[in-house]
């Protein structure tokens, strides 16, 4: 049984290849539990996991979630729809990880039609909030990982519901337009981003 389990993990971390351990777990326990730090993640997923039972069940919940981060994190080889392709890859063009245990759990608990326009959602928010306003991600993480914990949780069910605590992270447009008047894009990444605004 031992052995079974190991081979299980060996499988996950694998299949991650060149992505960061740790950090899919991180997405992943938040995405299913109160918001955990990278300096607090195993001390807190330690102390949750005491039984074998609990082990198995975060092993079968990690496997579950795995093909989505994958798919979030290189998407081109995913067998998702070209339009949830193309969002997850401007995700990654932009660097933006945070909403990543928001989309794990709206992954889970939303039609297919409702996550397609939560992930184009974070895409927008990610060009105003991150790119754009260079804002500090603190804020932006904790209002994610409050709509993270309502879905995970049943609390919101709802695409609607999902968006609506969003909007605090969302720059309205005279913001915005001040932002990218006045925002410079360094020269190594200035082709993908005009690309994109084209």
């Amino acid at each position: 049984m031992r052995v079974f389990r190991e081979d299980r993990w060996e499988l996950v971390v694998g299949r991650l290849q060149a992505e960061n351990f740790p950090d899919f777990l991180r997405a992943h326990w938040n995405s299913r539990h109160p918001f955990s730090r990278h300096s607090d993640l195993f001390k807190t997923i330690r102390s949750a996991v005491r039984t074998r039972q609990v082990a198995f069940q975060l092993l079968r919940e990690i496997e579950e979630d795995l093909d989505t981060y994958l798919a979030l994190s290189s998407p081109e080889p995913s067998d998702w729809s070209p339009e949830d392709k193309l969002l997850a890859a401007t995700l990654k063009l932009f660097r933006v990880r945070q909403p990543f245990p928001l989309l794990l759990a709206a992954r889970r608990a939303f039609a297919p039609a409702d996550f397609t326009a939560l992930l184009r959602a974070t895409v927008v928010i990610s060009m105003r909030f991150n790119v754009i306003g260079s804002y500090s991600t603190g804020e932006q993480e904790r209002r994610y990982n409050e709509v993270t914990e309502h879905i995970a949780t049943r609390q919101l069910t709802t695409l609607t519901g999902a968006l609506q605590p969003l909007r605090s992270i969302y720059p309205d447009d005279s913001v915005f337009r001040s932002a990218f008047a006045n925002k410079t894009i360094r020269t190594t990444d200035s082709c993908h981003f005009a690309n994109y605004l084209a």
